[in-house]
């Protein structure tokens, strides 16, 4: 049945509503629009389409037509992701990693470079579960749950590395807490409560109010910025705040504010030198 011309044309006008914007992204006239969508019903014996003078809307059997397309483009798409994934050049590498670490682990990329120069790093910050299996990505950095997919290879990193800190300028003009029963007495700045994925988040949470945070936001390096300008107390990774004599530590970690991350990687990829040599890279950054 070589109808796939009249399928593609129907398909467009399914989606798109209209004869002539079917037209238009297809490229070509109105005419052809209704004489492919008059074979495809002809060669069907069903009508797709109800003819209206503002557009066309799906029968019955025309959503049935428009569901199994988008099956069946779904799983050309998945193809077309496979076979790029089976074309991946040796001189790359793709990681992605969470947004919160994407300052800290760029030392891993750093590293990478210097012991393999010619190779190209696709350097990522997002919480999107990106798909391995299709070759989006050669290793990705996951927090949160345990990733459970079929072929992933997973490693667990424990991190703990983050203290709380208060800058000298809000130790000036507002004391600093002796305990944790005295947060409540203090002004914070940290996450939006819905953006919370990690344990030491969590549990300066279970300590406070909303209203004891002067300042919300989703990047670990507006957080710090609002740190140093003496807006509130907040958690810092202990590497960033070492070197810095303004900081003032008022909490060290707790056992409690160890969190999962995962390391994580395809097993068609694992083996590769290129992956095995970024994992070591990772690795070291994040159990410092």
């Amino acid at each position: 049945m070589d109808i796939w011309l009249e399928i593609r044309t129907s398909y467009m006008v399914a989606r798109l509503g209209t004869i002539s914007r079917a037209a238009q992204v297809l490229g070509i006239s109105p005419t052809v629009v209704h004489q492919h969508i008059d074979s495809l019903e002809s060669v069907l014996e069903a009508n797709l389409f109800q003819r209206h003078t503002i557009g066309y809307t799906l029968t019955d059997t025309g959503q049935d037509f428009l569901e199994s397309i988008q099956n069946a483009d779904n799983l050309i798409e998945d193809f077309a992701c496979k076979a790029r994934r089976g074309k991946s050049s040796a001189n790359e590498i793709t990681l992605t990693v969470p947004p919160s670490l994407s300052a800290l682990l760029l030392q891993s990329v750093t590293d990478y470079r210097r012991d393999y120069p010619h190779t190209t790093v696709n350097y990522t910050a997002t919480d999107t579960r990106v798909k391995l299996e299709y070759g989006e990505a050669h290793v990705a950095v996951r927090g949160g749950p345990m990733p459970n997919e079929i072929d992933y290879v997973v490693q667990p990193v424990e991190s703990s590395g983050f203290g709380l800190f208060a800058h000298t300028s809000y130790a000036q003009r507002k004391g600093l807490p002796a305990t944790i029963d005295e947060f409540v007495n203090h002004e914070f700045v940290g996450r939006p409560r819905h953006t919370i994925r990690w344990a030491y988040d969590s549990w300066l949470y279970e300590q406070l109010t909303d209203q004891h945070f002067v300042v919300f936001a989703d990047q670990r390096t507006t957080l710090r910025d609002a740190i140093m300008k003496g807006l509130g107390i907040g958690l810092l990774r202990n590497m960033d705040a070492e070197d810095n004599d303004e900081l003032i530590k008022i909490q060290a970690p707790l056992p409690e504010w160890k969190s999962s991350l995962w390391l994580v990687t395809h097993v068609d990829w694992h083996d590769a030198p290129r992956v095995q040599v970024m994992l070591s890279y990772l690795k070291a950054i994040l159990e410092r």
